[in-house]
């Protein structure tokens, strides 16, 4: 369509808009790459949680902690399903040929949103059972010590810092998929 007939166009309704297919392109192109970047951020933090707290696991074995053992090993098996669902549910949309790039976008900020919004779902809660177990033995181990009063203060300021990591990423979530929702808005407001 040559530039002429698109003013005549826009001059019958002065507040029709055009969206350039090359921008949003290029838009999905950026978003996409930064999913990607995260995703391989993730999956590297996934892969050193896993050797530490597999470190973890063989000392506390080794020191006849079992129950310690076993609540570093349930934190394994929480991070190995949060990098599953990080590639299931959080990976980019694939591009199907017979979608405009507006289309596309619009998939891609959906899917990452829908990811985002479920975060304490498949990322915060698998890895709840192996920090309660820890928390849980570690009081244990302190209760022998101190008394249950005793292990129980000292306890206290770890379960807090924990229970705060895991509202403050669901919060940090929470808060980018609203701004995804404003996105995907905006971007129906120009279909």
């Amino acid at each position: 369509m040559s530039d002429k007939l698109i003013e005549q166009w826009g001059a019958l309704s002065p507040d029709s808009r055009f969206t350039d297919s090359a921008e949003l392109a290029l838009r999905a192109g950026v978003f996409e790459r930064q999913i990607r970047r995260r995703n391989l951020i993730e999956f590297l933090a996934g892969a050193i949680v896993i050797v530490l707290f597999a470190r973890s696991a063989w000392a506390a074995s080794n020191a006849g902690h079992a129950f310690l053992a076993l609540g570093w090993l349930a934190g394994i098996i929480g991070t190995v399903v949060i990098l599953a669902n990080l590639y299931y549910r959080a990976s980019t949309v694939q591009r199907r040929p017979e979608d405009d790039c507006r289309t596309h976008l619009r998939a891609q900020l959906e899917h990452q949103r829908v990811a985002l919004t479920s975060v304490p779902r498949w990322y915060i809660g698998p890895l709840i059972p192996g920090m309660s177990l820890i928390v849980a033995a570690s009081t244990q181990s302190l209760a022998q010590q101190f008394g249950w009063g005793g292990a129980l203060i000292r306890v206290a300021p770890s379960a807090a810092l924990i229970a705060a990591i895991f509202v403050g990423v669901a919060w940090l979530n929470r808060r980018t998929a609203r701004k995804l929702k404003a996105q995907i808005e905006k971007l129906d407001e120009i279909a």
